[in-house]
């Protein structure tokens, strides 16, 4: 026999609820730590993220964005050095 929960939030013992849930997907407030993270479609991350790894796919990037290393675009490989402003 199956079981479901169904709910809109989550809260720990204090309360405090920084999941929660609606019709579009969950939301996650505060800092998060997740061994595997998938997520189709979009996907909106406010503040700063963090990645020891690879990301692969369509990356879109607005602001400022820092980069560790190259950024591989398909079989080319592009490289910036020695370069305080490079735009």
């Amino acid at each position: 026999m199956a079981s479901e929960i169904r709910v809109n939030q989550i809260q720990n013992r204090s309360g405090l609820g920084t999941v929660t849930f609606n019709d579009a997907g969950v939301s996650i407030a505060g800092v998060t730590t997740v061994g595997i993270l998938s997520a189709t479609g979009n996907s909106v991350f406010s503040g700063n993220v963090t990645v020891s790894g690879t990301i692969s796919g369509t990356v879109n990037t607005s602001g400022v964005s820092t980069f560790s290393g190259g950024i591989n675009v398909g079989s080319s490989f592009i490289r910036v050095t020695g370069c305080s402003y490079c735009y």
